[in-house]
């Protein structure tokens, strides 16, 4: 999984910087614009599909990082450290997201080995054996979550429920993490100009 880390915020800014820019006519600078946005974009619409929300916050991913790298590089707001942080963050998100960060963690705290068994219907089920779990150590890590869960539904509590709870926790988390993310994106989204 991707980290972002907060850019480097230059100590000059776009206003003092002397370059060909400063000089050439609008139009000159939006075909280049236009040029050079196809050609860093092609790799993500190359790779989009239309069937999943995947492709959608994966976009968004890609459009964040852009602006803000332009943002930072331009370095022309006083707010720019706010929004590389804000900006950052969401980065960050929207990786979880994409990744099923949370589920991938909860599917990391067991081992278990599949089993496909024939059925009398001439249909296969598969059974599942855990062989090794370390669910104690996830909910602990979440227990915050697991006692607000458990809390809504005592159906999660004992022994035998530890894998449905730490499945209901990961399942938390990720909505968490999406609700998180949409969040930032309305209340400081608007502030990411330049």
């Amino acid at each position: 999984m991707k980290k972002y880390e907060k850019l480097v915020v230059p100590k000059d800014s776009a206003w003092t910087r002397k370059t060909w820019r400063k000089y050439a006519p609008i139009w000159v600078l939006d075909i280049v614009d236009g040029i050079t946005n196809i050609f860093k974009w092609l790799p993500t619409i190359y790779k989009d599909r239309n069937w999943d929300d995947y492709y959608v916050l994966e976009i968004l991913q890609k459009k964040i990082e852009f602006q803000r790298a332009y943002l930072i590089r331009a370095n022309r707001h006083a707010g720019i450290e706010n929004c590389n942080f804000w900006m950052t963050t969401v980065l960050n998100l929207l990786e979880r997201e994409n990744m099923e960060y949370y589920y991938i963690e909860y599917l990391n705290s067991f081992e278990s080995e599949l089993t496909f068994n024939k059925t009398e219907e001439d249909t296969y089920k598969v059974d599942v054996h855990i062989l090794n779990e370390r669910y104690s150590e996830y909910i602990n890590k979440y227990s915050r979550v697991a006692k607000k869960l458990l809390k809504e539904n005592p159906k999660l509590q004992g022994e035998v429920k530890r894998n449905k709870l730490c499945f209901e926790i990961s399942l938390y988390n990720q909505k968490r993490c999406r609700h998180l993310l949409f969040k930032i994106l309305e209340e400081k989204g608007e502030a990411w100009w330049d």
